[in-house]
């Protein structure tokens, strides 16, 4: 279903893919700062969802803040 579909029927994604080299990173990332490993995956995808609001499509150019 395409995400112009998704707007007009009202539904929100509640499911996300996370690589397992991203979530190694991030464990390694809450290690380095004495972190919950949760907590650090929670914000980067709350900072992932923000930056992603208005974008159609996926590429290199804006998938890195």
């Amino acid at each position: 279903m395409s995400k112009e579909n998704d707007k007009k029927q009202g539904r929100i994604q509640k499911t996300f893919v996370v690589s397992r080299k991203s979530l190694s990173s991030l464990d390694e990332i809450s290690s380095m700062f004495n972190a919950s490993s949760y907590e650090t995956v929670k914000d980067h995808m709350e900072s992932f969802i923000d930056r992603s609001k208005d974008i159609e499509k996926f590429d290199a150019d804006n998938m890195n803040p």
